[in-house]
């Protein structure tokens, strides 16, 4: 399979392209800002950074689920579980990958405001895609100044006000009763920019017990007190009323009825998350700029358990806070100009944390509690990174980040038996440097060389059970500490086609493990160090003036180097860390009727014709590597048209699109150490949409 990978990627690179004349601008344009925190091209930063647009978030989908675009990176697996309730599945160079809810080992960032909580742990799900302008994923060890789980960094950035008002509404239906909506309005009046956007979904899922309705809004107020300063206010409102949760299956059940849940109706979450934040930028003169964030949210999770002869609930009331601030210049050091930024970020997260039984059938949250804690998570980093210009032809690139984070618990009481008091706390500590050289061979070539140094602390909900499964707070549980390394080249071959290339290789020791899980998660730290060696692939190719090629392409070998034992289990050396595919690749052909002629709103005209391959190499869930807890690898062929055009004022779009078009069976994602894994994928599905746009 692996070999298979790697064919594609090489024999599509030498494809012969006609001529034609395309500026190299088009394929250089895209601005990112989370390699150096400063806006510069992805060309020119000295890492394996990709950014995703608006135009290609749009015409990716629904914009249901950031898995739709995500998968078109290289070296990020982004899987949709068709399972709300535990938010879809993502890493980034494996990092992420045993996570069985929410997003764990990467750093989501929005607007510039955190996403991912001071112990590590995220979500993607309260990301408002509708209006977001442009996703960027750093990976790699510049990633790294990030702090703790930075095993990469998302970051997505909502649009800007247009200078005309608009108003935009869409609408999408598909198969499984899905639903979507999303009323938008985006306007700027003098100094102020206001864009506000709503949207619904609701769906009764691919499998049984897998219903789910979201509703979100996210609004962005922006003052431009003038040419130096601006502000940008930021809310945003993410209610789920309930996301049914039919769980993993065998490996009979799920290639026999993947569409079968063994939970009864009952099982579900319950979310609601308000927040909101002011982001402050002021440049002090024409080299000088000063930024500060700062923010504040709730959120209140419930999840009910109906799968046993007692019904139980656990759920959390969490608030969250936090602020920082960068200076960022440019200075002469030793002659050379130098491009340097220091900064300071504390960020706090106190909860209630619960557990119970329920008294009905209906799973409520009126039984005897069974959990009831006050938890800590916060930590305090102080980071600075510098870019110096050598000559024409070399750079070299420095930072650090000091990072304290600490974790705690405390018990309340409220039940027979319950502790009362500290239940345990641990701080970890660690300096993390980052290191790069790049050479700027020509103007169409920069090659690049990084090292850097990472901290994954585990998270509250990994420290909340003992290998026996007790209620606990595990604080024997160690953080996982890795070095990064990393070389890539970025290449302009002509005028109509880019190559990225990089080569990775991470060690890993204590890497944190699923010990156990049985209707609760513990975790443990491998006593052997982990490596994950791997080649990832980025390649755009304009072939004529109507015709667009990308391909993108992950080889990832990811294994235990010792062997080692925990409770009955015993992992070999040379076992695949599980969760982690070991390759995938993504190639769409893009056909336009107006030579992608886009109208003064950035927007392509007329027809728009996408074919997608989509492949993924092998998955194992467990660490012992067991045939029966293994999921093949798979091949996929999709198909989206899109027919766009102008009235007057009113820009109209209407959508189509064809998933799994062979009606393949395979098993979208994997829960990691689960004795039931298998997270089965639809078959071939459809979706439809009209979107429209006004303008005043």
């Amino acid at each position: 399979m692996r070999k298979t990978y790697l064919a594609t990627a090489v024999a599509t690179l030498f494809v012969s392209s006609i001529t034609t004349a395309i500026a190299a601008d088009a394929l250089l344009d895209d601005v990112v800002v989370s390699s150096s925190r400063s806006e510069q091209r992805s060309f020119d930063a000295p890492a394996a950074i990709q950014s995703l647009s608006r135009e290609v978030i749009q015409d990716s989908g629904p914009q249901m689920n950031a898995s739709e675009s995500l998968n078109k990176i290289p070296g990020i697996v982004a899987s949709n579980r068709q399972n709300y309730a535990q938010d879809l599945q993502i890493s980034i160079r494996g990092f992420g990958a045993r996570t069985t809810f929410g997003v764990r080992g990467i750093r989501i960032i929005a607007d510039g405001i955190p996403a991912t909580i001071p112990d590590g742990q995220g979500q993607s799900a309260t990301v408002s895609l509708t209006s977001t302008d442009r996703i960027e994923v750093l990976r790699g060890p510049l990633a790294q100044l990030y702090g703790n789980s930075a095993g990469g960094v998302i970051q997505t950035f909502t649009r800007e006000a247009p200078d005309r008002p608009e108003l935009l509404i869409q609408g999408h239906t598909g198969s499984y009763g899905t639903n979507r909506t999303d009323w938008q309005y985006a306007e700027k009046v003098g100094k102020f920019g206001l864009v506000a956007d709503y949207s619904t979904f609701k769906t009764d899922g691919f499998r049984q017990n897998s219903q789910a309705e979201r509703n979100q809004f996210n609004g962005k107020l922006t003052y431009q007190h003038n040419d130096q300063t601006k502000i940008d206010f930021i809310a945003n409102v993410f209610d789920m009323p309930y996301a049914n949760d039919p769980a993993g299956l065998n490996q009979a059940q799920a290639m026999n009825t993947p569409e079968l849940s063994t939970r009864t109706q009952n099982q579900r979450k319950i979310i609601k998350q308000n927040q909101v934040g002011t982001v402050l930028t002021h440049a002090i003169d024409g080299v000088s700029k000063v930024s500060g964030r700062i923010y504040g949210g709730n959120r209140e999770n419930t999840h009910f358990n109906n799968f046993s002869a007692t019904p139980s609930w656990v759920g959390l009331e969490r608030d969250y806070y936090g602020l920082g601030l960068n200076y960022s210049s440019k200075s002469t050091i030793a002659g050379k100009d130098t491009l340097w930024v220091a900064g300071f970020d504390f960020d706090k997260s106190t909860e209630i944390n619960q557990a119970g039984r329920s008294t009905t059938g209906n799973a409520e949250k009126n039984g005897v509690l069974t959990r009831n804690e006050d938890r800590l998570a916060q930590n305090t980093d102080f980071y600075a990174q510098a870019n110096m210009l050598l000559s024409e032809k070399w750079s070299i690139l420095g930072g650090a980040r000091s990072t304290k984070v600490k974790l705690a618990s405390a018990g309340l009481g409220g039940y027979t038996n319950a502790p009362v008091g500290s239940l345990g706390e641990v701080t970890f500590d660690a300096v993390n440097p980052v290191l790069g050289v790049t050479y700027h061979a020509t103007e169409r070539m920069n090659i690049y060389a990084n090292y850097g140094r990472g901290l994954e602390t585990p998270t509250l909900a990994e420290m909340s059970y003992d290998l026996n499964l007790n209620n606990t707070f595990n604080t024997n549980l160690r953080a996982s500490r890795s070095n990064h390394y990393e070389t890539g080249l970025k290449w302009l071959p002509n005028n109509r086609s880019r190559v990225d290339l990089a080569l990775y290789y991470v060690q890993t020791s204590n890497e944190i493990i699923t010990a156990r899980s049985e209707g609760v998660t513990a975790f443990t730290n491998s006593s052997g160090g982990t490596t994950r060696k791997g080649l990832e692939l980025a390649y755009q190719n304009q072939f004529n003036s109507s015709m667009k090629f990308n391909l993108t392409g992950t080889l990832i070998d990811a294994e235990f180097n010792e062997q080692f034992t925990y409770g009955s289990s015993t992992v070999n050396a040379g076992n695949k860390i599980p969760g982690i595919p070991n390759g995938m690749a993504y190639s769409s052909l893009q056909w336009s009727s107006t030579d992608f002629q886009r109208n003064k709103y950035r927007q392509v005209m007329g027809t728009l014709a996408t074919f997608e391959f989509v492949t993924a190499g092998a998955n194992h869930s467990s660490d012992t590597n067991a045939q029966n807890l293994k999921a093949g690898g798979y091949s996929l062929y999709n198909f989206r048209l899109a027919q766009r055009i102008d009235i007057n004022s009113m820009t109209l779009t209407a959508y189509g699109q064809l998933n799994n078009l062979t009606d393949k069976k395979y098993m979208g994602s994997m829960i990691v150490g689960n004795g039931s894994p298998f997270e089965p994928a639809p078959g071939r599905n459809w979706m439809i949409g009209l979107n429209a746009v006004t303008r005043f």
